[in-house]
């Protein structure tokens, strides 16, 4: 078959209430070079009649339909077929705008850049808020990662990637936060990353959404997650502060869930301390992080304004660096 500048990627999981306005959003695109891959992950709701119906009216549009596995075995099964020279990860919950894929594409072209990422509107039920990622681009490889990490901007929906970056990539059973398992390999690879100046994505934010769910199972999911991001340190050759970015989130995590009195949470922190702790954590060289997990369970006061008295001198002695 032949190739296409970008394909677009769209994992479908009980979306149907929003699945229109996505797929409306892709095939009017002003950019025409596309093909629209959309993955139905196990839904069980209408998501798969729209789906058929919108590829009967466009045939660029190409359905899988798969057992539901998690966002990140759909991309996969999407990028397995994609013929792009680009990819455009897209939310089957979300939207873009008509010019997102030209826009993103004319920047890819015009500075030679293998990652594009725009701007995005975070939309809630009655109001659309502005929401900047970064404000200039230039950064590559581990400069990217390690900003990625510290400024909690991993995303990878709404980001146009060169489809080869995903090479090799290394893929672990994780149902939610698998962005930042994602990025943290493809942006090792980056040669350059630029910003497009533009609002070129719709997030949603609805009461259904995976990422505003506080339950137990969220809890657990995310610990998965963590739990994977961390195997990538013994894989690929992070420099320090890359580690040192992702310590601080680990931290955050493991307090948090232990302050929301998540039990079941506490006890799968206390045996994953017991068994891996001590390769996650350099313990002689990061006492500071012992110590608070260690006051935390017994004084959760104490330890919170240890570490945000902590995390404020250690954001002042960033900013000395820079």
């Amino acid at each position: 078959m032949s190739k296409v500048e970008v394909s677009i990627i769209i994992p479908v999981y009980n979306v149907a209430p929003f699945l229109d306005e996505c797929l409306s959003s892709c095939i009017n695109q002003t950019f025409r070079d596309l093909e629209i891959i959309v993955v139905n992950d196990g839904s069980t709701d209408e998501s798969e009649q729209i789906i058929i119906d919108y590829a009967a009216k466009d045939q660029r549009i190409i359905t899988i339909s798969k057992r539901n596995e998690g966002l990140i075995y759909a991309r996969k099964s999407g990028l397995d077929v994609a013929r792009g020279t680009y990819v455009f990860h897209l939310d089957g919950d979300d939207s873009i705008e008509t010019n997102a894929i030209e826009m993103l594409h004319d920047e890819a072209v015009r500075s030679n850049s293998d990652y594009v990422i725009g701007h995005y509107y975070e939309v809630y039920e009655e109001k659309k808020e502005e929401r900047r990622l970064y404000e200039q681009g230039g950064l590559s490889g581990q400069d990217f990662v390690c900003s990625m990490v510290v400024n909690k901007k991993w995303t990878i929906w709404g980001r146009l990637i060169q489809k080869t970056l995903f090479d090799n990539i290394i893929y672990r059973s994780i149902f939610m936060g698998e962005d930042l398992y994602f990025n943290m390999q493809i942006g090792l690879k980056v040669k350059k990353m630029e910003v497009v100046n533009a609002y070129l994505y719709n997030y949603n934010r609805h009461s259904g959404s995976v990422t505003v769910s506080q339950d137990d199972k969220c809890f657990l999911l995310n610990l998965e997650m963590l739990k994977g991001v961390l195997s990538l340190l013994k894989i690929y050759d992070y420099r320090q502060s890359v580690v040192d970015a992702l310590y601080i989130r680990c931290l955050h995590f493991f307090l948090f869930t232990i302050k929301r009195k998540k039990n079941a949470v506490i006890s799968i922190f206390l045996d994953y301390l017991k068994k891996e702790g001590r390769d996650i954590f350099d313990w002689k060289r990061r006492l500071p992080f012992y110590l608070i997990h260690k006051i935390y369970l017994c004084s959760p006061f104490v330890a919170t304004f240890l570490l945000r008295l902590w995390l404020k001198l250690y954001r002042m002695y960033m900013k000395l660096l820079d």
